[in-house]
């Protein structure tokens, strides 16, 4: 059966197809005589796992055909041209996020293209070892070994960016965590100082609008003050003695 990224118009040596299945697999390079196959990967796209896979083949005439029935060597070209571009555009999103949930949107794209990346590159350099001859796969390793190269400080630059954000929201949080707390304490000092006196006046029936109808005098009242007053500061202290 023959491998479905095959063209049938392709007169491939028998020695590839043998070593073809029905998926993509890994990307690597594969020799024969003159003749060279390369397995790759297209582009990842963000948030998708699926792998599609391109050939490239180079015939013993030292012609290049790619299976998606671009002109082989612009096909290549083309497919290195995107990595760049990914990279690129990367670079310009990670210098625009500040939040950590956008760095991590970030990392994640660039963790496939960096994988896939890395894998051209070996399969280049297989391909240069096994073929001496085809000189144009120095220029294609080296362009993906530079893009590789960049991926990786890109991804260790957006990591650490993203450390950063985490720290400074952690802090960011705790000090609002301490303001809350803080408020919470102050009225919780307030409520300590005056709830002596809301009870005592709710059990006793006082109130400043009915005369102080349980006494007539001025002193009950006063003692309801200082009593009240005194419990409220014992409470402050209580309150006070619990935070710490």
């Amino acid at each position: 059966m023959q491998a479905p990224l095959i063209p049938h118009n392709w007169q491939l040596p028998d020695y590839f197809r043998g070593r073809l299945g029905s998926s993509i697999g890994r990307q690597r390079a594969m020799q024969w005589e003159k003749q060279i196959l390369l397995v790759t990967h297209q582009l990842p796209k963000p948030n998708d796992r699926t792998r599609i896979g391109q050939l490239f083949w180079r015939d013993d005439q030292g012609k290049w055909l790619c299976s998606n029935g671009m002109a082989g060597q612009a096909a290549l070209e083309k497919l290195i041209s995107q990595y760049q571009q990914a990279l690129d555009q990367f670079e310009q999103q990670s210098n625009q996020v500040n939040s950590s949930r956008e760095y991590l949107t970030i990392l994640e794209a660039l963790g496939p293209i960096d994988r896939a990346a890395r894998g051209l590159y070996e399969t280049l350099q297989q391909a240069r070892e096994a073929n001496a001859d085809a000189r144009e796969i120095i220029d294609w390793r080296d362009k993906i070994e530079e893009i590789m190269l960049e991926l990786d400080q890109l991804y260790a630059d957006v990591k650490t960016a993203m450390d950063v954000a985490l720290i400074r929201g952690a802090e960011q949080q705790a000090e609002l965590t301490r303001r809350v707390e803080n408020s919470a304490h102050r009225l919780n000092i307030l409520a300590a100082l005056f709830f002596p006196l809301a009870t005592m006046g709710s059990v006793l029936g006082t109130t400043l609008t009915e005369g102080w109808s349980w006494s007539q005098g001025s002193l009950p009242f006063g003692i309801f003050l200082v009593v009240g007053a005194l419990c409220g500061i014992g409470l402050v202290q209580y309150v006070r003695a619990y935070k710490q």
